[in-house]
């Protein structure tokens, strides 16, 4: 039965990373779009982003790792809108591109819809400051930093805006 679980692990495993390069792929192909017509579709790009999250989920209940969080924001483009660092309710770390939600209340109403609660979330990562994407992904004092304020707060049950 265990060799069994394992190559359905590895072949799970392997799924899920072709689907991870295949949402990457799309990434690329909006961000060449960009470039070269000058047309960026926004709610494709926000489809793509929150495709890629779901399978490189980060989660404060099983103990994550600043490699994992920095896989949340390596295929984030951040010449495309402002982001948010959020947590739900369930201990998910989110990343969520801004662009169509001009306030943080439309923010979370459009969330609560869609079936996710934020909890509590910190200031936006403004749009061009190079806050999300692999730059960033790759300072690892950056995401040891936020990885270490995300793990703080939810251990000491933070709600709503946080510093």
């Amino acid at each position: 039965m265990k060799k069994q679980e394992k190559q359905y692990s590895k072949s799970n495993t392997k799924y899920h990373l072709e689907k991870i390069q295949y949402y990457e792929q799309k990434i690329e192909y909006h961000k060449k779009q960009l470039e070269d017509i000058g047309y960026f579709n926004t709610l494709e790009a926000e489809k793509t982003e929150k495709a890629i999250h779901e399978m490189k989920k980060v989660d404060l209940n099983n103990n994550p790792t600043a490699s994992e969080l920095a896989e949340l924001f390596r295929p984030l483009d951040d010449a495309v809108s402002s982001h948010l660092l959020w947590v739900d309710f369930q201990g998910g770390v989110h990343v969520s591109p801004l662009s169509r939600y001009p306030t943080i209340k439309e923010f979370k109403e459009e969330m609560t819809k869609k079936g996710y609660k934020p909890k509590f979330w910190y200031e936006k990562f403004p749009k061009n400051y190079g806050f999300v994407g692999p730059d960033i992904a790759d300072n690892l004092e950056f995401i040891e930093s936020k990885l270490g304020e995300l793990k703080y707060d939810w251990g000491n049950d933070e709600k709503g805006y946080t510093l």
